[in-house]
């Protein structure tokens, strides 16, 4: 229990019986929602009571401490901190019980299954408290500079176009569909009819083949992924190759 200097309860909670049936060493842990938080620095003590409902020869043992450590931080700095507080006793009770609750994740310590079974058991929002102790790494990545504004090659190339001719978000409004698919929708089938124009011709004109090129050039200005314009602009180039040096009948 968790009392006030008057000895009124603010908290209470149940040890889990993890091990041994729960006759060993263990954890406990309260958790206050910011309107139930006591004083900053306030006068408390915890209060462990024996079992009540087993049979005592006499009242249950009871046990008191009012040694408090208080710390504050940042939301992030209490999360590290209050993580490097659960993986201390995790190793304490790992030594304890001879059972696995610690792990390594790269080079650093985390719970074990066991231990993660237990900690979620015992710590009330243990994820959200100490998310670091489940291997749950959050970071801002740091981005060279001139980091696109989006983080897509085709979505850079489009911002390069607005307000030129090539620009057709107003023609994806009036057709309610994305730029990037009106893009597309252009694109490929003019490739496609002049790839079968290619094909198809007995006598081809070498110049003709090079008609090509502006379309596989414009693919990748306009918000064609950048993939199908490197594989199309393969394609065109050994056609042209062949064009130019076999000739066709």
């Amino acid at each position: 229990r968790l009392l006030d200097a008057d000895d009124n309860e603010i908290a209470s909670a149940k040890p889990f019986p993890f091990y041994n049936y729960g006759y060993d060493v263990g954890v406990v842990a309260f958790y206050l929602e910011p309107d139930e938080a006591p004083t900053w620095k306030s006068s408390l003590s915890v209060q462990i009571i024996g079992n009540p409902l087993i049979e005592w020869v006499g009242d249950p043992p009871v046990t008191s401490t009012n040694s408090m450590t208080w710390n504050t931080g940042t939301t992030e700095e209490i999360q590290k901190l209050v993580s490097a507080k659960i993986i201390y006793l995790a190793t304490q009770l790992e030594h304890a019980w001879s059972i696995e609750m610690t792990a390594v994740a790269g080079s650093m310590a985390i719970l074990s299954d066991t231990g993660a079974s237990y900690f979620l058991r015992v710590v009330p929002h243990l994820t959200e408290v100490a998310p670091y102790v489940l291997g749950q790494y959050t970071f801002t990545p740091e981005y060279p500079e001139g980091k696109p504004s989006e983080d897509t090659y085709a979505n850079t190339l489009i911002e390069a176009l607005d307000g030129t001719i090539f620009d057709l978000s107003g023609p994806a409004r009036s057709l309610q569909t994305s730029p990037g698919v009106l893009a597309a929708g252009i694109y490929y089938p003019l490739v496609v009819a002049f790839f079968i124009l290619l094909l198809s011709k007995k006598k081809l004109n070498k110049g003709t083949m090079f008609l090509v090129w502006p379309f596989i050039i414009a693919g990748s200005f306009i918000g064609v992924p950048l993939i199908v314009t490197i594989v199309l602009a393969f394609i065109s180039f050994v056609s042209t190759t062949w064009v130019i040096y076999k000739g066709t009948n």
